[in-house]
């Protein structure tokens, strides 16, 4: 029979040893580490290290991936804030403008679109020699390329409308 008080110590210890290898995760210089790592630096042995992460994994504490039959990496969703001072701001703003299919543009002119850094002068020769190749080319569907109408009409295309419904 169990004694008074020891399963709430038992909760204890085993809510600081989930929370030691929470923070190994975490705090690791890799992105992903394996059991092994974690048996390692925290002194623990390869079997409790496997059964902490699993149960962090079951909490949402842990993700993990199956590298090869025998092999699991482990990581830990990093807060937002985290994550972005990992990476410089140029790759922040290439890889927003091509994930979200919208230009960013800085106050000095700057853009970055689809993953590209674009500078205003550049830009501005670039869709000026595009609009004069434009109003030569001949356009049978009666839609003007850079008019606000056809704009619309891609929208509602991209947004799910049938072809017909918008081809009006």
């Amino acid at each position: 029979m169990e004694e008074p008080g020891q399963n709430g110590q038992d909760q204890t210890g085993n809510r600081e040893t989930l929370d030691r290898i929470l923070d190994a995760v975490i705090t690791t210089d890799s992105p992903v580490v394996t059991m092994d790592d974690i048996a390692a630096a925290l002194d623990e042995s390869p079997e409790t290290a496997r059964h902490k992460l699993i149960e962090l994994h079951t909490q949402g504490r842990v993700e993990r991936v199956n590298i090869y039959d025998s092999e699991v990496d482990w990581w830990a969703p990093r807060p937002l804030d985290v994550v972005l001072k990992t990476l410089d701001i140029e790759t922040l703003l290439k890889r927003l403008s091509d994930e979200l299919e919208t230009p960013i543009t800085l106050g000095d002119g700057t853009i970055y679109e689809n993953g590209d850094k674009h500078t205003t002068r550049k830009l501005d020769s670039k869709t000026q020699s595009e609009t004069e190749t434009h109003s030569t080319d001949k356009n049978t569907a009666g839609l003007v390329p850079s008019s606000e109408k056809s704009g619309e009409k891609r929208q509602q295309l991209k947004d799910g409308a049938d072809f017909d419904d918008v081809s009006e």
